[in-house]
């Protein structure tokens, strides 16, 4: 009948919902024997690369365990890619005409009853938590060592220099800037040595200001020929000349988020570790890049422990909406376009949805207070969130007031305003917002760490 359904419905072809009815069966056999793969005695040794001599104390790592593991993640990311298609090509479907297909469309929502399948992959994933996070730990703890081999050296000409400039742009570009510049660094055995002299923000040199040096030791360069290298940075960088000299600078910004390029640094084997344990090995990257940047001065860090006091995470549920706005529409240099809040709420309510139903399973029929923090440049945000009264909104509204005006904004005081923000909502379970803005990127690398 949900195929004859199909059938007769304009808009939307027999041959389709043959297909989704035949991909979900898949999904759903695929996830049975992922399952029963966690119940099997056959152990197959497997050395990690990069990691030796290392035993683990309650799950022995196998080939088997990493297998599964991936297999498992890329599955539940393709039933998510999966269910957006159909879902998208759905509402199309429910929008054209006659009442029947709402009946239709909620027939398809009971029956596929994605969401379950999602938290029953979750569940699976869940038995490898212990073994993963030991390897996240060490494989974590080997990058920190390879940076600060680099930064902290016995004498600052033991290696070469690469001397870069910060860009004179907003807060996450100047990270993203910097960790493509930490990854040259890195690659190519050099300590990074920053000049910060400038700034849009007024009154502050950022870096030198509110974080702390990434190099304890080596804050200016050392004497000699220094050569400025040719970098191509719109598809594929050319970095020839940093093998060849070993006194580098680099005066402009580079262009493109860090996750456009592998940098040399980031080998396949160290690669197929992260893979072990993250779904997105270069997201994973990318936060240990920023990790090494972004300490934040005393200062600072007390008034980013006075705003996070005020936030209740101990909570599991707080979701968070980032609504970028101002510049981003204005400046012909961007490319993001308007979106009402009402877009970002239809995601919160749908992961409120998936959480309720992942409690009732647990027996738990509560239900939590849907709380969501509240990130913008915009005032009017505030307003449109009246509108969802069954949601508790909260934030700090003097920082999208500061936000929203060039003067304030670019400002030390604006500056800091930014970090505590991004600090904040890398610190929730829910992320909504765009990826035109930096900020809201930021936020998701610096929570993979």
């Amino acid at each position: 009948q949900l195929l004859r359904g199909f059938q007769h419905a304009r808009g939307l072809c027999w041959r389709t919902a043959y297909y989704f009815v035949t991909l979900f069966a898949c999904g759903c056999c695929l996830f049975n024997v992922i399952f029963d793969m966690r119940g099997t005695s056959v152990i197959i040794a497997l050395q990690l690369t990069g990691i030796q001599n290392w035993t683990y104390k309650t799950a022995p790592v196998t080939k088997l365990d990493v297998e599964r593991t991936k297999l498992t993640m890329e599955l539940k990311r393709d039933v998510e890619l999966w269910w957006k298609t159909i879902k998208a090509e759905l509402l199309e479907f429910k929008k054209s005409s006659r009442k029947e297909k709402n009946i239709v469309f909620q027939n398809i929502n009971q029956c596929l009853k994605s969401r379950a399948l999602e938290i029953k992959m979750e569940n699976v994933a869940s038995f490898d938590e212990e073994w993963q996070k030991q390897l996240s730990n060490k494989t974590a703890k080997n990058v920190e060592k390879t940076i600060d081999r680099l930064q902290n050296p016995k004498r600052c000409d033991q290696y070469g220099q690469l001397y870069v400039k910060v860009a004179e742009c907003g807060f996450g570009c100047i990270m993203h800037d910097l960790t493509n510049k930490l990854n040259i660094a890195t690659s190519y055995n050099k300590t990074m040595i920053l000049q910060t002299s400038t700034s849009i923000y007024t009154r502050s040199q950022i870096m030198s200001d509110i974080l702390e040096p990434i190099s304890k030791k080596c804050q200016v360069p050392i004497k000699g020929k220094w050569v400025e290298p040719y970098i191509f940075t719109f598809v594929i960088p050319e970095f020839s000349d940093l093998t060849k000299n070993k006194l580098c600078f680099i005066k402009r910004q580079i262009s493109g988020r860090a996750y456009a390029f592998r940098y040399p640094v980031f080998t396949d084997e160290m690669w197929g570790n992260v893979e072990a344990f993250h779904s997105d090995p270069m997201g994973w990257w990318i936060s240990q890049m920023l990790k090494s940047l972004f300490k934040p001065k005393p200062k600072l860090q007390e008034r980013m422990d006075y705003y996070a006091e005020n936030v209740d995470f101990s909570s599991p549920i707080v979701g968070y909406v980032h609504v970028r706005r101002t510049d981003k529409l204005t400046d012909d240099r961007e490319f993001a376009v308007f979106r009402p809040l009402s877009e970002f709420m239809k995601h919160v309510e749908e992961w409120y949805d998936k959480y309720d139903l992942r409690q009732a399973g647990l027996g738990n029929n509560l239900k939590v207070e849907q709380r969501v923090y509240l990130a913008s440049d915009d005032l009017a945000v505030w307003d449109e969130a009246k509108i969802f009264d069954k949601y508790t909104f909260f934030g700090n509204k003097e920082f999208t007031e500061r936000a929203s005006e060039i003067k304030t904004r670019d400002t030390k005081s604006g500056l800091e305003d930014i970090i505590i923000e991004a600090t904040l909502l890398s610190k929730c379970n829910f992320f909504v917002g765009t990826l035109s803005s930096e900020i809201g990127q930021l936020a998701i690398e610096m929570k993979q760490s």
